[in-house]
């Protein structure tokens, strides 16, 4: 059966979106790159989400001037 690599690698051809950079999001979990498509539960139908993280800058603080580095996601589909 197929792994989560290689859906990665089908998301990679269509969508030019490097599979590092790919979170594959399945019933509030992370699909890890070694699993089995089928064994994870996914199926015809189902709903995985295609997360991009992204790394943003945020000043908590104006008045003192700092900075602080906070991932969060980027930008997010349902594929």
């Amino acid at each position: 059966s197929e792994k989560i690599s290689t859906l990665k690698e089908k998301i990679r051809e269509a969508k030019d979106i490097e599979t590092p950079r790919q979170r594959l999001i399945f019933l509030g979990m992370e699909l890890d790159n070694h699993e089995d498509v089928l064994e994870s539960g996914i199926e015809h139908g189902s709903e995985v989400w295609l997360v991009l993280p992204e790394t943003i800058t945020v000043d908590i603080q104006p008045q003192t001037g700092k900075s602080y580095m906070i991932e969060g996601i980027g930008w997010s589909e349902k594929v």
